[in-house]
């Protein structure tokens, strides 16, 4: 899976301390689900790549109890030297506990796949439950433990595939889109979506 369509995403450049992004530069899956509100752009230091992640996901709470899969994503940045330069998150929801740290064994992240609960109206959804980080390295994609819930969207991609960044570009940051906590009695999903910013290698 390729880039997407520049007019399937929104119509404005992605502005990240001063710098902006055009809409073509981000990856995505179709098919997850729409509750809440996108996070700003965060975005690895200045010539830093991604090469790992972690995810914080709420473990299946039981019966007749709300369940909400997975909460935040966070990256890891490193530069092109091989130093670490830090960690970058996007919004994030409350639950959870981190899975572990997984990263690339070689090189940078370059695409990725998302585990996604479909909407459905048996009263507790969990929307994203879990991503799968590809490698320019090749191989296998990273994949840090996540929900139980849902299916992998690459599949359901025309043409099949996960969503990758074009031969020059590797993913350098990411948005998210996560609904607030609803209080008891509601369904939360918190993180509902993600979109990865590609960023050019340098020469």
């Amino acid at each position: 899976m390729t880039l997407k369509p520049w007019f399937l995403l929104p119509l404005l450049l992605v502005s990240v301390q001063g710098v902006e992004y055009p809409p073509s530069d981000f990856i995505y899956m179709i098919g997850a689900t729409h509750w809440g509100f996108w996070g700003e752009t965060q975005v690895c230091e200045n010539g830093s790549y991604v090469y790992g992640l972690e995810l914080k996901v709420e473990e299946d709470q039981g019966n007749f109890n709300d369940d909400s899969a997975l909460n935040e994503i966070k990256l890891f940045c490193r530069s092109t030297e091989g130093d670490h330069t830090g960690e970058v998150t996007s919004s994030v929801g409350e639950k959870g506990i981190y899975t572990g740290a997984y990263h690339c064994p070689g090189g940078f992240m370059n695409g990725f796949d998302l585990k996604m609960e479909a909407e459905h109206n048996r009263g507790d959804n969990t929307a994203a439950n879990g991503v799968r980080a590809y490698c320019t390295s090749g191989g296998d994609p990273v994949e840090p433990p996540g929900g139980e819930w849902g299916d992998w969207l690459a599949e359901q991609q025309f043409p099949p595939g996960p969503s990758k960044c074009h031969s020059n570009m590797v993913v350098c940051g990411l948005m998210t889109l996560v609904q607030e906590n609803q209080g008891s009695l509601h369904d939360d999903t918190a993180l509902n979506d993600v979109k990865f910013l590609c960023c050019h290698l340098p020469e």
